[in-house]
């Protein structure tokens, strides 16, 4: 897998977009796990079967080790980044 370089994803967002990123803190965690389930739910179903608790419980111990940063756009959340391991 490769390697996550993390200033040159911030670089390129603050370059071309009118959005930045800015650290997660404890208030994002629903937001992000709403991300999570929209961008990988149907996938994620497809190959074992989306299990609402096991994801639940899966994200929280995610986050706890690999916060991702969030991505705000015009003063709006609007997404977020993958956790660099």
């Amino acid at each position: 897998m490769r390697a996550c370089n993390r200033s040159i994803v911030v670089d390129r967002i603050n370059n071309s977009m009118n959005g930045f990123l800015r650290d997660a803190d404890a208030a994002d965690q629903k937001f992000a796990f709403l991300v999570k389930r929209a961008a990988l739910g149907t996938y994620v179903d497809c190959v074992c079967g989306w299990d609402e608790e096991f994801q639940q419980r899966f994200h929280e111990r995610d986050w706890s080790e690999n916060r991702p940063a969030i991505f705000i756009c015009d003063a709006e959340a609007i997404g977020t980044t993958i956790s660099c391991r």
